[in-house]
C-alpha cells in the first residue's frame, strides 16, 4: 500500500515567528496525498514534469532524477486532496513525497532532510523554510523554538475536553501579499512594540499549554490571541467572518484564530464542546481536525 503524506496546519506562530516567538505546525489527516499510477491524463502530470525539469536545471544531486523521469513515463501521478492556496502544505506534501520516493541517501537526519526539502520546495515558493514538507515527510509535529532550532515532537492527542476544528472560508489566498502588507504595518513602532509585548508571549504560552495538555489554560490563550488578531489583524480576516469571530470572543463556546497567513484558506477554531459550538456556526463549513 502506498504511503500517504498528510496535510499540515500552522497552529501557532503565524507572523510572530518573525520576532522570536516559537511556532508549531502539526500534520492532519483531513487531507492527504499519495503516489499512484495511471495511463489516463491527470492534472499532476504537468506539475511533476515541471518539477523534474527544475531539478534538472538546478543539477540536483540527492535525488535519482532518472528514476523520477522513468516513473513519470510509466504514468506516475500525485493523488492529493489537499486544497491549494489554503496554507495546508500542498506543495510541502509533494516535496516530501518526491524526497521519500527518489531520495538517494534515505537519511533521517533532521537538518539534512530539511535542507533537501527546502531545495525541492523552492520550485514552488522561491524561498522555502522547509517546515511544511518536514511535517509531511515525518508525519510529526514540528516545533521551531525561540533559538530558531527545529525539533520533531510527539503527536499531541486531543481529549474530550478539547476539540480543534477548521472553518473553510471557501477562498484560496496567496501568502506573499499578506506578508508584505504585514511587514509594511510593522514599520509603526508602537504597533510593533505591542505585538512583541502582547502577542508573542501569548503564542509562547499557547504552545506550552498545548504540549502540557492544559486545555483550560490553552482556551484562555486562544481567547487572548483571537482578541489581538481581531483588533490588529482584522484586514486578514474575511469580512463575512467578523461577526462569527466576535461571537467567539463574547462567549465560552469557541475561539477562532488565523490558520497561517489569513486572508482566506482555513480559520482555526477551538471548542470545549464541539457539538454545542457547531450549533452556533450553522451555515459555515466546519470539520474537526483529525491527527
Amino acid at each position: 500500500m502506498s504511503r500517504t503524506f498528510p496535510a499540515k496546519i500552522l497552529m501557532f506562530g503565524e507572523y510572530t515567528i518573525l520576532f522570536g516567538s516559537p511556532a508549531l505546525a502539526v500534520p492532519i489527516r483531513n487531507f492527504t496525498s499519495k503516489w499512484e499510477y495511471s495511463d489516463a491524463p491527470h492534472p499532476s502530470h504537468v506539475h511533476l514534469q515541471n518539477l523534474l525539469q527544475y531539478l534538472k536545471r538546478e543539477q540536483c544531486t540527492f535525488l535519482d532524477l532518472r528514476a523520477f523521469e522513468r516513473a513519470l513515463q510509466k504514468g506516475l501521478l500525485f493523488d492529493t486532496s489537499i486544497p491549494i492556496g489554503y496554507g495546508a502544505g500542498s506543495s510541502g506534501s509533494v516535496s516530501a513525497a518526491v524526497l521519500k520516493k527518489f531520495g538517494l541517501s534515505k537519511s533521517e537526519n533532521l537538518l539534512k532532510v530539511r535542507k533537501e526539502l527546502r531545495y525541492i520546495e523552492n520550485h514552488f515558493h522561491g524561498n522555502s523554510s522547509g517546515m511544511d514538507p518536514l511535517v509531511s515527510y515525518f508525519a510529526k509535529p514540528v516545533l521551531i523554538n525561540e533559538e530558531k532550532e527545529v525539533h520533531l515532537i510527539d503527536k499531541i492527542d486531543w481529549t474530550a475536553d478539547c476539540t480543534f476544528f477548521l472553518i473553510d472560508t471557501l477562498r484560496s489566498r496567496t501568502t506573499a501579499p499578506l506578508v508584505a502588507a504585514f511587514k509594511e504595518r510593522i514599520q509603526d513602532e508602537a504597533y510593533l512594540a505591542e505585538l512583541k509585548s502582547v502577542l508573542v508571549p501569548d503564542v509562547r504560552k499557547a504552545i506550552d499549554h498545548l504540549q502540557e495538555k492544559k486545555w483550560a489554560a490553552l482556551f484562555d490563550s486562544m481567547h487572548d490571541i483571537s482578541m489581538f488578531q481581531f483588533k490588529h489583524f482584522k484586514s486578514m480576516i474575511m469580512p463575512n467572518f467578523h461577526d462569527l469571530w466576535f461571537k467567539g470572543l463574547t462567549s465560552e463556546l469557541f475561539k477562532l484564530k488565523l490558520c497561517g497567513a489569513g486572508g482566506g484558506g482555513f480559520i482555526l477554531g477551538m471548542a470545549p464542546d464541539y457539538i454545542a459550538a457547531k450549533k452556533e456556526m450553522r451555515g459555515f463549513k466546519l470539520s474537526k481536525i483529525i491527527i
